[in-house]
C-alpha cells in the first residue's frame, strides 16, 4: 500500500463483523430468520419440483400409445414412420396359471431399459430360445425353492407341462399380485399358446411432449389411421395425456410461497436491525466523528446482512437439501437442487439487502450531536406530560411502551402478519366438514357407487361403451339390489361416449342423454338454441363448462358448427351432429355429469336398444347401523360380475382422512413456521428491551424498587406488546378467515363456517405467555448480579 492509499474498505469490514460479533443476540435472530426462510423455500420448491421430476422421468420411459390388435406388418410400418420415436412389439396371454398355488401370466417384448421400459434384468440375458425365460426374484421366492441362473423349472402350458430354462432375473416385486413369466420371440411365435394372440405396438411420438393435448391425440389416430388400424384399438396413456393439460400451477404455488415466506422474513429482519441501529446511536455518532461518512455507514450496515446471509444461506440450502431428498429422493437431483440455490440464494441476499435498507438510512441520517444527547431515543420522547405521575408498575410499563413507539409497532406488524396468516389457516381447517367432503360428488345422496369397471388413466377409444353393451348394469341387477333390506333408493345415471373431431382436434367426451325432464339445461344462459325440441330434432348437441374444453383442447366453439362424431354400436360408425348451443355456465347436479349433452331421441337413434347406465348410486335406510350388512349383501351380489366396481362411502370417508390429515399438517405446519418468524423478533425485541434498560432497571431498585414490582412491571409491559396484535389478529384475521371461507364455498361446497376457538385460545396464551416467560429468564439472570455491578456497568 502506498502513502497516498488507505485501507477504508477492509477497515469497514472488520467493523460490520465485530459489530455482528459484539450484538450477538441480534444476530442470531436475524441469522435464524435468513436461514428458516431459506430452509423452507428451498425445500418446499425442491418437494415440488422433485415430484414433477419423478413424474417426468416415469413418462419418459412408458409409451405414449398402445396400437393393439397389430400385425408384424403393421408393427415395422409404425418402427419406420419418422412420427415415431420408438416401437416395440408386445404380446400377454390373459390366461392366468398357477405353479404350486403361485400365479403368472405369459408375456412378451423385446427388453428395453430406455424410452419404453418394458424389463430390467438384474442378472442374465434376455431369452432368445424357445425354452428360455426371465422370471422376478419375488416368484422364485413365493415358490419357495432354489433357482439359479440356467436352472430347469416345469410350467403349464396349455394344458401340457413344459421345462424351460431361466435365463435371466428381474428385481421386480410382484409379491402379491400375478407374476410375469418372460419368453422368447420363437416361443411367441410358435407356440399353441401364443402364436395366434395379436400383437400389440408399444409407440412413443416424435416430440409429444411439446404437443397440446388435441394435437397429440390427433396425431395418434392419425397414425392409427394410415396403417389401418381400428380406433377402438387405440389405448392412448392417460398418464401422459394428463402431463400436456398440466400447466404452471406448480410454479405458481412456489412462487406464492416464496413470497409469503421471504415477506415475513424481511419483516423481521428490518425490525431486528432497526432495533440494532437505534441501540447504537452512540457508536455510529463516534464514528462520524472521527471522520465516517454517510456512504460508509450505509456500506457497513449493509455489509453486515451480507455477512449474515452468507453464514445462513448455505446452512439453510445443505438443510432444505437433505429434508428434500428425505421427502422425495425419487425425483432429487443436484441439476435442481443447484438451479433452486442459485435462485433462493440470490432473492435471499436481495432481500436482506431491501429488508435493512431503511435501518441502514437511518443509520447513516444519525447525526454526532444527536448522538451525544440519547443513546435510543430523543428529549421529546422522553419528556413528561404533567408535574407529577403517580409511579407503579403498570405506568412504567405504559411510559416504555409509548418512548419507543416504533419498536413496538414493527413488532406488532410482524405479529399481526403471522396472526392472520394462521387465523385463515386454522380458520379454514375448523371449517373443514369431513363428512360434507366424503359425500361430495358420487355420495351426495348415496352410500354405494356401482360403475363400470374402467381405467381412466387408459382410456379406451369410446370409453365405456364396449362394457356397455354387454347391458350388465341393467334391470335384473337393480331387481336383485332392491331386494336387499333397507335398500330405500337406487338411482341410475346414465352417458354414452364417443370421439369429437373439431378444429383439427380429436378427443374422447361423455355425452349426458337429455330429457324433456331436464327443464334447467334449457334455462342455462347460452349461445345459439338450446331447447330439447331443437336438438332433438336436428341431431344437436349442447355444450356447457365450454371453457374448460376449449382450453385442453385449444379450440373455440360456435354455435352452429358441424362436429363429427365417432362412435361404437358393435361396430364403428360418423355422423355429423350440429353445435346447437354453447354455454360458459355449469349445470349443478346430483352427480358428475358430463358437460356435452345430446337429447336421448338422438342416442336411441345412434345407439338404438344399448343400456346406457353408467352408474348405480344406491342409499339405504339409517346408514350408520345397517351399512355394514348391506354392503356385504351387495358385494356378494357381484361377485358373478366381473366388470363391474363397488365403491363405499365408509371406503371413500378412510381415503378421505389420509388425504385431510395430510393437508392440515402441511396448512398448520407452513403457518406455524411464519408465526415462527414474529416470534423471533418477539423474543428479541424483549432482549433488547431489558438488556438496554439494564442500568436503568438497577436505578429503580435501588431507590426501593422490589423485585416483584420490576416482574411485574416487565410483565405489564408484554402484556401492552401483546394486546394490539392480539386485537388485530382476532378482528382482521377473523374477518379475513370468514371471507376466504365465503369465497371457497362457491367451489369447495364441504366448507361451513367455523370460528377456531382452540387454536385462538393457544394463540393468546402464547402470545401473552411467551413475552413474559423471556422477561422472567432475563431478570432472574440479571439479577445474579450484584446491584452495583449492574449500576456501574
Amino acid at each position: 500500500m502506498s502513502l497516498n492509499t488507505n485501507n477504508n474498505s477492509r477497515i469497514i469490514y472488520s467493523m460490520a463483523k465485530n459489530n455482528l460479533m459484539a450484538n450477538k443476540m441480534s444476530s442470531l435472530f436475524s441469522t435464524l430468520s435468513i436461514l428458516l426462510a431459506i430452509t423452507l423455500v428451498s425445500t418446499i420448491s425442491l418437494f415440488i419440483i422433485g415430484m414433477q421430476t419423478a413424474e417426468t422421468q416415469v413418462l419418459e420411459n412408458m409409451q405414449h400409445v398402445m396400437y393393439m390388435d397389430v400385425t408384424k406388418e403393421q408393427i415395422q410400418s409404425l418402427a419406420s414412420d419418422e412420427r415415431t420415436e420408438l416401437c416395440i412389439p408386445y404380446k400377454h396371454s390373459e390366461k392366468e396359471r398357477k405353479i404350486d398355488g403361485v400365479k403368472y401370466n405369459l408375456y412378451y417384448s423385446n427388453r428395453s431399459e430406455e424410452r419404453i421400459r418394458t424389463y430390467v434384468l438384474a442378472k442374465g440375458k434376455e431369452p432368445e430360445k424357445y425354452d428360455e425365460i426371465v422370471v422376478d426374484k419375488a416368484f422364485i421366492n413365493a415358490l419357495g425353492k432354489e433357482y439359479s441362473l440356467g436352472a430347469s423349472i416345469n410350467l403349464n402350458i396349455d394344458g401340457t407341462t413344459e421345462k424351460f430354462t431361466i435365463c435371466g432375473y428381474t428385481n421386480d416385486e410382484y409379491s402379491t399380485l400375478t407374476h410375469p413369466v418372460r419368453v422368447s420371440k420363437a416361443f411367441a411365435e410358435q407356440s399353441l399358446e401364443m402364436k395366434d394372440l395379436p400383437y400389440t405396438a408399444l409407440v412413443r411420438i416424435i416430440e409429444a411432449e411439446d404437443m397440446s393435448v388435441s394435437t397429440f391425440t390427433t396425431a395418434v389416430y392419425q397414425l392409427a389411421m394410415d396403417y389401418g388400424i381400428e380406433r377402438q384399438n387405440v389405448n392412448i396413456n392417460g398418464k401422459f395425456e394428463q402431463s400436456l393439460q398440466d400447466g404452471n400451477s406448480s410454479a405458481y404455488t412456489i412462487l406464492f410461497v416464496s413470497i409469503l415466506l421471504f415477506i415475513a422474513s424481511g419483516i423481521v429482519i428490518y425490525s431486528v436491525f432497526y432495533l440494532s441501529v437505534t441501540s447504537r446511536v452512540q457508536q455510529i455518532g463516534q464514528l462520524q466523528t472521527i471522520g465516517m461518512t454517510e456512504k460508509q455507514v450505509k456500506k457497513m450496515i449493509r455489509r453486515e446482512g451480507l455477512l449474515l446471509s452468507l453464514f445462513a444461506i448455505p446452512i439453510g440450502l445443505v438443510v432444505s437439501g437433505i429434508v428434500s431428498f428425505l421427502l422425495h429422493a425419487d425425483g432429487w437431483t443436484f441439476e435442481n437442487f443447484g438451479i433452486v440455490a442459485f435462485i433462493v440464494s440470490i432473492f435471499g441476499i436481495l432481500i436482506v439487502q431491501i429488508s435493512i435498507g431503511k435501518p441502514a438510512t437511518i443509520a447513516s441520517k444519525i447525526s454526532p450531536i444527536e448522538a451525544s444527547r440519547s443513546v435510543s431515543v430523543s428529549k421529546k420522547e422522553r419528556a413528561g406530560t404533567g408535574k407529577h405521575r403517580k409511579l407503579t408498575p403498570y405506568t412504567l410499563a405504559r411510559m416504555e411502551n409509548k418512548n419507543n413507539r416504533k419498536r413496538w409497532w414493527f413488532t406488532t406488524v410482524s405479529l399481526a402478519l403471522g396472526g392472520i396468516i394462521f387465523m385463515v389457516a386454522t380458520t379454514w381447517i375448523s371449517s373443514w366438514d369431513k363428512e360434507a367432503y366424503s359425500r361430495q360428488d358420487k355420495f351426495q345422496n348415496s352410500e354405494y357407487y356401482i360403475s363400470y369397471l374402467y381405467d381412466h388413466s387408459s382410456p379406451k377409444t369410446y370409453g365405456i361403451t364396449e362394457m356397455q353393451l354387454t347391458g350388465h348394469l341393467g334391470s335384473e341387477l337393480v331387481e336383485n339390489i332392491r331386494k336387499i333390506p333397507y335398500v330405500k333408493n337406487i338411482q341410475v345415471e346414465k352417458e354414452v361416449a364417443g370421439n369429437v373431431e373439431y378444429q383439427g382436434a380429436t378427443f374422447l367426451q361423455s355425452f349426458y342423454p337429455l330429457t324433456l325432464d331436464d327443464i334447467e339445461y334449457e334455462q342455462i344462459s347460452a349461445d345459439g338454441n338450446n331447447s330439447y325440441e331443437y336438438m332433438a330434432e336436428n341431431d344437436a348437441i349442447l355444450i356447457t363448462n365450454s371453457d374448460f374444453s376449449e382450453s385442453v383442447n385449444g379450440i373455440t366453439f360456435e354455435p352452429g358448427d358441424k362436429i363429427k362424431f365417432r362412435y361404437f354400436d358393435g361396430k364403428e360408425q360418423t355422423i355429423e351432429l350440429e353445435i346447437a348451443a354453447v354455454s360458459s355456465k355449469m349445470v349443478e347436479s346430483d352427480s358428475s355429469r358430463p358437460t356435452f349433452c345430446m337429447t336421448d331421441k338422438t342416442i336411441r337413434k345412434l345407439w338404438k336398444i344399448m343400456n346406457t347406465a353408467s352408474a348405480f348410486s344406491i342409499s339405504v335406510e339409517d346408514y350408520e347401523k345397517n351399512g355394514n350388512q348391506v354392503e356385504e349383501e351387495i358385494r356378494t351380489l357381484l361377485n358373478d360380475y366381473e366388470d363391474l366396481s363397488f365403491w363405499t362411502l365408509r371406503e371413500q370417508r378412510i381415503e378421505d382422512s389420509g388425504q385431510i390429515q395430510k393437508l392440515q399438517v402441511q396448512i398448520y405446519g407452513i403457518s406455524i413456521f411464519i408465526i415462527l418468524f414474529s416470534i423471533f423478533n418477539l423474543i428479541n425485541t424483549v432482549i433488547s428491551s431489558i438488556t438496554s434498560r439494564k442500568q436503568e432497571l438497577s436505578m429503580l431498585e435501588s431507590i426501593g424498587m422490589e423485585e416483584r414490582q420490576v416482574r411485574n412491571m416487565l410483565f405489564g409491559e408484554s402484556i401492552l406488546l401483546a394486546l394490539p396484535n392480539i386485537l388485530i389478529t382476532l378482528t382482521l384475521g377473523t374477518g379475513l378467515g370468514f371471507g376466504f371461507i365465503y369465497f371457497m364455498k362457491n367451489s369447495a361446497k364441504y366448507l361451513e363456517y367455523q370460528f377456531p376457538v382452540v387454536a385462538a385460545i393457544l394463540y393468546i396464551i402464547g402470545m401473552i405467555g411467551i413475552p413474559m416467560l423471556i422477561s422472567f429468564c432475563c431478570l432472574k439472570r440479571q439479577n445474579k448480579d450484584s446491584l452495583v455491578d449492574r449500576i456501574k456497568n
